[in-house]
């Protein structure tokens, strides 16, 4: 969500400054026109890194067991020795 305000925001501004420039065909480097180039490629960063993560977290496979069967020996998923006292 963040990301994609950040890169809506920076477009919104170099879309005003696109239209200054053909209109008037005269802009300098303004350090808006920088922070809103940054606005930009940090919300592409920030999409970019959510979209990985929700991958990564969609193709991990984690068996889900209770703690009961774990402790009953019927079901033991880190092949660990397990010894009831």
């Amino acid at each position: 969500m963040i990301g994609i305000l950040l890169a809506i925001a920076g477009c919104a501004v170099l879309a005003y400054f696109g239209v200054e420039w053909l209109v008037t065909r005269h802009m300098h480097l303004r350090p808006l026109i920088l922070l809103s180039i940054g606005s930009v490629i940090m919300g592409i960063q920030f999409i970019s890194i959510g979209l990985i993560g929700e991958l990564i977290t969609n193709v991990t496979h984690h068996d889900t067991y209770t703690i009961r069967s774990f402790l009953s020996g019927h079901e033991n998923p880190l092949h660990l020795p397990y010894r009831h006292r």
